[in-house]
């Protein structure tokens, strides 16, 4: 087994560790129909105090970063080599860095201090510990609130995911660069491809562990990062941690999705939204992915009626709420309620309603949209702000206070899980009655 770094002090241009402090836990409001579930007990961090000012719903919508090329068009190699950055750190610090060109001045004047410190939870909140069926993965160690870092690190080895041919033996010459003191422990993780190059293990461990990193100026192409602890992570349909890299500090960060209790696996999506496909297709690209696995999540084990039924569900979320024409069509309904004076009874195309099911009201259907991925516990990344913004506006509209509180508070969660921040999500949910939504109809309204 792998070792776990204790890192309680500050060391230049490294790690800062930060203490956790305890919030109160609201429960989440009653569903305004038995068929919402709500996936767990939201932390909120401390709220915003009430003011006089109008409180503005956030506009900006979070989007997965775009996919980068494997190697930039038309780039030119003038130089390709590797630093240890930052020089004389502590090795759980240091970073062999695998660079092209002058990437690494481009970086420190983009940068000032490159790479900067960072922060990680003290004590930890995680352990690399046995998971019965996959190996080594990651664990909680403590109750962990939605939004929550459960770790931040800074990777073993950084360096371009596809090299040009004539680049591919200086995988090779890492092993040499590499800080005494790692070794072991990069030789310690899983190599899918053992099998396929035996004579190239420190490649097949790079190919099976890496995490997405980047983009870097100057090279916007993929690059992959071997994490310390967060390449422990192992793969689930239902993940409940995002990854996410910073080139600033040139660190790797593990965020909650929803609330994780002490003794959970903490788990990540090892292909994007490749989890919403059917059971068979997902399956079949897992093995032929470069980690190369059968997925054995509660998802995956669902059987006959059960397993059909998930399934209907992913199949909605991937091919209905990922498409910009059904969202648009949503907005337009959302709008319609609205001219119409927000009535209880509306006329819903079929198009929109999973299954044909009955709906009063264009809210109705947005709300069990949003129940469709707390019950799948699978959160689209292009869709889940959207249609918490829906939800937000529509209960706002209605004078629903605790609902909109509910659902801002989601959507500062995922946020912070997916970004780092809030957006402004967490002063809507402190102060339902300062939006400019908030029983925006007047007399308008039907009730």
């Amino acid at each position: 087994m792998r070792r776990c770094f204790f890192l309680s002090m500050s060391r230049g241009r490294g790690l800062r560790t930060t203490a956790r402090t305890n919030s109160s836990v609201p429960k989440p409001p009653p569903a305004s129909k038995p068929s919402l579930e709500l996936d767990s007990k939201p932390r909120s961090s401390p709220l915003i105090g009430s003011s006089a000012e109008v409180i503005p719903i956030p506009t900006s919508r979070y989007t997965d970063p775009p996919a980068l090329p494997n190697f930039p068009r038309g780039f030119e190699v003038h130089k390709f080599d590797i630093a240890a950055v930052p020089e004389d750190a502590p090795a759980e610090l240091v970073t062999l860095f695998a660079y092209y060109n002058s990437m690494l001045e481009a970086l420190r004047a983009q940068f000032p201090d490159w790479p900067q410190s960072f922060e990680t939870p003290s004590p930890p909140i995680h352990k690399v510990c046995p998971i019965k069926g996959t190996g080594l993965g990651i664990v909680a160690v403590a109750d962990i609130a939605a939004g929550e870092t459960i770790v931040r690190e800074r990777p073993y080895i950084l360096l371009p995911l596809v090299l040009p041919a004539p680049f591919l033996g200086f995988v090779d010459g890492l092993e040499d660069a590499m800080h005494p003191e790692n070794y072991a422990d990069v030789y310690a993780l899983k190599n899918s491809r053992r099998d396929k190059d035996p004579m190239e293990e420190l490649r097949g461990i790079i190919v099976t562990n890496s995490l997405r990193a980047g983009p870097f100026p100057t090279y916007e192409a993929t690059y992959g990062g071997l994490a310390r602890d967060i390449s422990r992570a192992n793969h689930s349909c239902h993940p409940n941690a995002h990854h996410t890299f910073d080139a600033a500090t040139l660190s790797h960060s593990l965020r909650a999705l929803h609330s994780i209790r002490a003794g959970e696996e903490i788990t990540i999506s090892y292909l994007g939204c490749a989890p919403l496909l059917p059971y068979e297709e997902r399956q079949k690209l897992f093995k032929n992915s470069r980690q190369s696995f059968k997925c054995t999540c509660k998802f995956c084990r669902l059987k006959e009626t059960a397993r059909e039924d998930s399934e209907t569900r992913r199949r909605f979320i991937l091919f209905g709420l990922r498409r910009t024409e059904f969202m648009e069509q949503l907005y337009e309904l959302f709008e319609e309620w609205l001219a119409e004076g927000a009535p209880a009874m509306q006329s819903v195309p079929r198009t929109c309603v999973h299954g044909g099911g009955l709906f009063l009201n264009i809210l109705e259907v947005v709300e069990s949209m949003w129940s469709f991925m707390v019950q799948e516990e699978f959160y689209e990344p292009c869709s889940w702000e959207p249609i918490l913004a829906l939800l937000v506006k529509g209960h706002a509209v209605l004078e629903n206070e605790e609902r909109v509180q509910y659902f801002a508070t989601k959507a500062a969660e995922l946020r912070t899980a997916y970004t780092g921040s809030d957006g402004g999500w967490r002063a809507v949910a402190a102060n339902p009655r300062q939006t400019h939504w908030w029983g925006k109809l007047g007399e308008k309204r039907k009730m």
